[in-house]
């Protein structure tokens, strides 16, 4: 799929459809109705997690992961604005987007930003992004 694919079709296939954001939201509300009523009757089950909490809310292995690397950059770029204590009209202008844009980075709306947004726009603010690798414990070649 990579290798002779253009730039548009690769960050095309790393966007998270609306239709799966959407049965994630819904799974996540029927979690938290599960955990109130749990709650209520006062007993306390609870899962292994899978250390992957898109892969928990019953995403694919590829795109949890996807989620998980554009949710932990949101979270950073959040940490930076906040330290620096910016307003989102003054986060644009330093980011290069409209305060809109700033605002649903703000609220979490992660299916509107791809990966290599979220790295441009740490790179605006000083921070270098680095990317580490390494193999799955549980990982078998055929």
């Amino acid at each position: 799929m990579w290798l002779g694919s253009s730039l548009e079709e690769v960050r095309a296939s790393r966007k998270t459809p609306k239709r799966n954001i959407e049965q994630a939201r819904n799974r996540y509300r029927d979690l938290l109705k599960t955990r109130r009523k749990n709650l209520a009757k006062r007993k306390h089950s609870s899962a292994k997690s899978s250390g992957n909490v898109f892969r928990d809310l019953g995403f694919g292995p590829e795109e949890s992961e996807h989620l998980l690397i554009r949710a932990d950059l949101m979270i950073q770029i959040e940490k930076v604005l906040k330290e620096r204590g910016l307003k989102q009209a003054q986060a644009a202008k330093l980011l290069r987007v409209t305060q809109p844009r700033v605002s649903n980075l703000l609220r979490g709306r992660i299916d509107l930003f791809s990966t290599d947004t979220l790295i441009d726009m740490l790179a605006r603010l000083g921070i270098r992004v680095r990317l580490v690798t390494r193999r799955l414990r549980s990982s078998r070649v055929a």
